[in-house]
């Protein structure tokens, strides 16, 4: 949950473990991003600048704002959009990947 003292959760307050890796991804206002679940992959995605819309497969859309987490790997999804004036950010948190490793 939120707590209205600190803001919307955020995974850039604290560095992540050793076996986590933290990626961010900007999407421009008014842009698009095609999904590509093997991007997403074992991921945990957090709003952490703006809001996103989620467009499903079958063309509906859903909003998320900033503080949303998310799951984006198998979720249906055919694109993000950036429906602001200005930058969308997103974080994601997912496991690092280990040589060997064919699970991940």
């Amino acid at each position: 949950m939120d707590d209205p003292a600190r803001g919307p959760m955020s995974f850039l307050r604290l560095p992540p473990g050793s076996s986590m890796r933290l990626r961010t991804v900007v999407i421009a206002a008014g842009g698009v991003l095609d999904h590509d679940p093997a991007a997403w992959h074992d991921a945990l995605v957090v709003v952490a600048r703006g809001a996103v819309e989620v467009e499903a497969c079958d063309g509906t859309r859903r909003p998320f704002g900033e503080g949303a987490v998310l799951s984006l790997a198998d979720a249906g999804v055919r694109r993000l959009r950036n429906p602001g004036s200005d930058g969308l950010v997103l974080v994601a948190l997912s496991r690092r990947r280990l040589a060997g490793d064919p699970g991940r």
